[in-house]
């Protein structure tokens, strides 16, 4: 067989990211965020997409940098307390850490307090069904009940899974899911595409 690498994909995905997203609410609103982008890969997608939304951002660790392909939790700690400080001193509305891999988030609320990953699912989950009421979500057995009762207030339904997310990734579209969550930072949007995606989550 022959393997073909999409060219410019870069560009490819920003584009389908901004056909995604509401873009003219986003610049409405006029956001302030600190982004931390760990060296990672998402430094040279987001900056692009985040300037296109109008969005305000300081960008730290933005740098792509090969030899740091791993990070040690002291250091991920002390990024996330140096995100929480700048949040609180530009009085910015939130505050984003990704991953190396630009797969995982993890946020910080307008006051400088970190926002647990399990809180996290959560909002994402009432926020998309604010949205999109009557539609799945997917959430890991391991997440507590409160998810039942964020669904039902939006006459959804909870979709529980196993304790990976490959699952859903194989079957996401299949089963017509909005966003499926682990509560350890990770969000799938197979409607944008069945992988992880640090990007479109924030």
């Amino acid at each position: 067989g022959i393997i073909e690498y999409v060219s410019n994909s870069i560009e490819e995905y920003a584009r389908a990211f901004l056909r995604h997203v509401n873009g003219e609410r986003i610049r409405g609103a006029k956001f302030k965020i600190v982004v931390d982008y760990s060296h990672g890969l998402a430094a040279d997608t987001l900056a692009g997409i985040l300037n296109s939304l109008g969005v305000d951002v300081l960008p730290l660790n933005a740098r792509v940098d090969e030899t740091k392909l791993a990070m040690l939790q002291s250091e991920f700690k002390a990024n996330q307390e140096r995100v929480s400080k700048i949040v609180r001193a530009l009085g910015a509305d939130l505050g984003v850490q990704f991953d190396v891999g630009g797969e995982k988030i993890f946020l910080v609320d307008e006051q400088g307090n970190v926002i647990s990953d399990v809180v996290a699912a959560a909002l994402m989950t009432e926020l998309a069904l604010y949205a999109n009421p009557g539609r799945t979500v997917a959430a890991l057995i391991t997440l507590p009940n409160a998810f039942e009762t964020i669904t039902a207030w939006h006459g959804s339904r909870l979709l529980r899974i196993g304790n990976n997310m490959q699952r859903v990734i194989l079957n996401a579209q299949d089963e017509g899911i909005l966003v499926a969550i682990d509560g350890t930072g990770s969000f799938i949007f197979p409607e944008f595409q069945p992988t992880v995606d640090g990007m479109m989550a924030m």
